[in-house]
């Protein structure tokens, strides 16, 4: 049944997948096959997203097992510039192992760095999840090197002002890539002001519903946030009219919380 598996992945064919998870739910998603992969290292592979979709379904699938080298699932969206598969590993709470090394030493972002594979490094900084840039110098690890070394201007680019001011850097590449969208926008948008520092919330509205809104916004899973916060007016701090939000952000928060 495991060979199965394996068929239906190297063929992308989800449907067929589906069926064999559905008929079998004690099958073992995590099994190597004789080439050391998982079968979720051969969807991150060959497969489209929503194989991948279907495995991290599996409460049992080990999204961090390495193969026999040490790649990781995500280092193997990182080395093939899978990025929407990339992006499904990213959502993933359990995911643990980002920054780790394969067994000789390069890590995922350096052989991201190396195919130029933007999409993935987007994602990864839009993610908010821990990014080790490297060692300068060291060909194995550093990451911005490698992507002047390889001629991907854009990418060293990105990774440069990723180091220099990272907060800002995420939010930017988050609006770029559609990670904020616009109808939960004004829900929560308050909430990332504030924990951002851009907005203060005075003594006299401690009590109010703006704080009350922030309290339950600020509840929510980091994951959720991310997808549904939203800035309105540009993403770097000095271009934010902190005057129009504040007013805006009060007229919503009494609309929502009665």
């Amino acid at each position: 049944m495991e060979d199965r598996l394996f068929k239906a992945i190297s063929l992308g064919n989800t449907l067929e997948l589906k069926q064999i998870l559905r008929q079998n739910p004690n099958i073992d998603v995590n099994r190597r096959n004789r080439k050391g992969r998982t079968p979720l290292h051969e969807a991150c592979l060959l497969g489209p997203p929503s194989i991948v979709s279907l495995l991290l379904a599996r409460p049992d699938i080990n999204v961090n097992i390495p193969m026999t080298n040490g790649e990781s699932p995500f280092w193997v969206t990182c080395m093939f510039g899978r990025t929407e598969s990339a992006r499904l590993l990213l959502r993933d709470s359990r995911i643990k192992t980002l920054n780790s090394s394969d067994s000789q030493g390069y890590t995922a972002l350096k052989w991201a760095s190396f195919g130029g594979h933007i999409g993935v490094v987007e994602s990864w900084i839009a993610s908010g999840k821990e990014i080790d840039l490297g060692t300068p110098g060291d060909f194995k690890t550093d990451a911005i090197g490698e992507a002047k070394r390889k001629g991907h201007v854009s990418l060293a680019i990105l990774l440069e002002n990723f180091r220099e001011t990272p907060e800002d850097s995420r939010h930017e590449v988050r609006a770029r890539t559609g990670w904020y969208v616009a109808p939960a926008a004004e829900v929560f948008a308050l909430m990332v002001f504030t924990s951002d520092g851009l907005l203060g919330l005075r003594q006299r509205h401690l009590n109010s519903a703006v704080s009350k809104f922030f309290s339950i916004a600020s509840q929510l899973p980091m994951e959720l946030q991310m997808v549904l916060c939203y800035r309105l007016v540009g993403s770097r701090k000095c271009n934010i009219p902190v005057k129009d939000c504040e007013v805006a952000f009060k007229k919503l928060a009494k609309k929502l919380i009665r």
